[in-house]
């Protein structure tokens, strides 16, 4: 095999790797099959209430650091399970501070789920939820230039805004 191939494969071999780290985590932890179901919901939810690519964003980053906060928290108790069986106080404070760091990342979801899901709930109407009709056809990109100031004040709202992940409009003047 020629080196260049060899390190492909090699490249390639620590995705495997890094799968039956997944499965590993998703097999032996109850809280990280709980957190998959959350996610599953959450993803359900914004397909039905048909959320912006920008709430999109925010609910994948939220998911991501909530699995992968419950990963490292599967690594350090596995490693100090292997180095003592003893109770140990250093022992005890690696692992309440792993799962604490879980804990932090799931309220900022639930933040974040808050502000995405909450003010769509709110709007529903009363009944079923209407039929997903066809997405309307994208049209051509506009040239580069400069950015009309609708949105930029958009951009300003979003990021001064304190729930920064939903879609601001210009008001109307």
């Amino acid at each position: 095999m020629t080196p260049p191939m060899r390190a492909l494969s090699v490249f390639l071999r620590s995705f495997s790797f890094a799968g039956q780290g997944v499965w590993t985590a998703i097999r032996t932890q109850r809280n990280m099959r709980v957190h998959l179901v959350a996610a599953v919901a959450a993803v359900l939810a914004g397909v039905l209430l048909r959320i912006s690519a920008v709430d999109w964003a925010c609910v994948a980053l939220a998911i991501g650091m909530v699995l992968a906060a419950e990963t490292f928290n599967t690594v350090v108790e596995a490693i100090v399970d292997l180095h003592t069986e003893l109770f140990h106080p250093l022992a005890k404070t690696a692992k309440d501070a792993a799962a604490g760091a879980v804990l932090i990342a799931s309220i900022a979801a639930v933040g974040v789920a808050a502000a995405v899901f909450l003010p769509r709930l709110l709007r529903l109407p009363a009944g079923p939820l209407p039929a997903a009709g066809p997405l309307p056809a994208a049209g051509p990109l506009p040239a580069a230039g400069p950015l009309p100031a609708a949105s930029l004040y958009a951009f300003k709202s979003a990021i001064s805004s304190p729930i920064g992940c939903q879609r601001s409009y210009p008001r109307k003047t």
